[in-house]
């Protein structure tokens, strides 16, 4: 990472390269050995202005997958940008926009055998195309009588979106679930509240959190394997003997949304 800001501005230049190899070996060697290859180029800056505090980032991805089972290679690019406002003491608002590209996983392309784990025998598609999302985010805060609250409300429009479908064949006895790709859109929110309060040995903090998404294709249909709606409860405790401890409690609701 290079910082090339000032006093005014804050710009860096970021630098990633990146190889991997992976494969499943073994009794479940469902997937040939793969090695990608990853150069990112990305730039970022932040500023504060008179109306607006404004965050911008561009990110230009190189990536090339080989495998006995096939090659992949794909040049992609992205960027955000958030413009965040305190409308008072006690509230503050943020708008975000992306257009961010993900290339599929050596898992997406090239699997190809029984996956005991899932339960399936899965297989994958080398002539996937990229996913684009197309994403907005608009964000409250709020610090009220001790509490702080945060809501956020998203949509991502996705297009080309990869998942797994199940189909009605069979293959070494499980089910054949086939890697495809759809345009889809998610939408949603994440909601939570917390508040900090000081002990005589340290201090508590308390949080409940909710969120929920909607995920169907353009096309009509639910997505399959949606994440179902959450309700978590947090505690944690930092002493000042060095005592710190935490405890979460998560609640999972029935997901009746699903993939026919």
């Amino acid at each position: 990472v290079l910082d090339i800001g000032n006093n005014k501005a804050v710009e860096k230049l970021s630098l990633n390269i990146a190889q991997e190899e992976f494969s499943i070996t073994g009794h479940e060697a469902f997937l040939e050995p793969t090695k990608s290859d990853e150069i990112t180029l990305g730039y970022f800056t932040s500023n504060k202005y008179e109306l607006a505090h404004v965050d911008f980032g561009i990110r230009h991805d190189q990536i090339d997958r080989k495998s006995v089972a096939g090659s992949y290679n794909t040049d992609l690019t992205s960027y955000s940008a958030t413009i965040s406002r305190e409308l008072s003491k006690e509230l503050g608002v943020s708008l975000g926009v992306s257009s961010a590209q993900k290339a599929p996983s050596a898992m997406e392309l090239f699997v190809n055998g029984p996956h005991l784990v899932t339960q399936r025998f899965e297989k994958g598609d080398a002539t996937l195309e990229p996913e684009k999302a197309n994403n907005i985010d608009l964000a409250f805060n709020t610090a009220v009588a001790g509490f702080d609250a945060n809501l956020n409300l998203y949509k991502n429009s996705i297009s080309n979106y990869i998942y797994l479908q199940d189909t009605e064949t069979k293959q070494e006895d499980l089910v054949v679930s086939e890697y495809r790709q759809k345009d889809a859109v998610f939408k949603g929110y994440e909601l939570e509240l917390s508040r900090s309060l000081a002990l005589e040995n340290g201090s508590l903090g308390v949080s409940l959190a909710r969120d929920y998404v909607d995920a169907q294709f353009k096309q009509g249909g639910y997505i399959p394997r949606s994440v179902p709606t959450r309700n978590i409860l947090s505690f944690s405790y930092n002493g000042n003997n060095g005592l710190d401890w935490s405890l979460s409690i998560k609640d999972v609701q029935k997901q009746s949304n699903v993939a026919s």
